[in-house]
């Protein structure tokens, strides 16, 4: 009886996830990467600043040369588990051609903690604690690193912001969990100042 138990949590749980492919390096090219004529590093890079604290007051910044690495620590509690983690945001800008070419790459590190039901023959059965770790991982969503472009165009040019709210409508629904790096529970996601 256990086994069939457990063998249809899992078909279940299995039908529940579906985890996209990873880009082809001309699509992670266009993903990742955008060049900003008449800009410069400095500039680019206070931009990404801003659309990161505006997300969420919870980050805390590196500044190395010519780059910004952002982090924030972030925990979900549910009835019977929690999942916590880590995101970290590293934007990278050189100057090429009289424009600044600015990469980003978000890597996020999963943590679950829940009960798991013990089971040992000749014992009665009990409950103990299971948890595991998902190593930093990059985020393959496209929809959180189009919102963070679409954001620091917004900075620098001033047009207008664009909301977590308005993203979610105008994407797919299947895509609309790629936007948790900036659009969750966990974070503020206000207007910059």
């Amino acid at each position: 009886m256990r086994g069939l138990v457990l063998g249809l949590c899992c078909l279940v749980l299995g039908g529940c996830i579906s985890v996209p492919p990873a880009p082809a390096r001309q699509e992670w090219e266009e993903i990742h990467t955008r060049s900003f004529a008449g800009k410069s590093p400095r500039e680019v890079l206070d931009a990404a600043e801003k659309v990161l604290r505006a997300a969420d007051h919870d980050f805390t910044f590196d500044y190395p040369t010519g780059k910004l690495i952002g982090t924030r620590r972030w925990t979900v509690y549910a009835v019977l588990m929690a999942t916590g983690g880590t995101d970290y945001w590293t934007i990278e800008t050189q100057e090429a051609d009289g424009a600044t070419q600015a990469s980003v790459m978000i890597t996020r590190q999963v943590m679950a903690v829940m009960p798991s039901p013990t089971f040992n023959p000749g014992a009665s059965a009990g409950w103990g604690v299971q948890s595991s770790t998902t190593p930093g991982t990059p985020l393959q969503a496209r929809a959180a690193y189009d919102l963070f472009w679409d954001r620091v165009d917004s900075v620098l040019d001033g047009s207008p912001w664009p909301t977590c709210e308005d993203r979610k409508r105008a994407i797919a629904r299947r895509d609309r969990g790629g936007l948790d790096a900036l659009c969750s529970v966990t974070t503020d996601d206000e207007t910059p100042g």
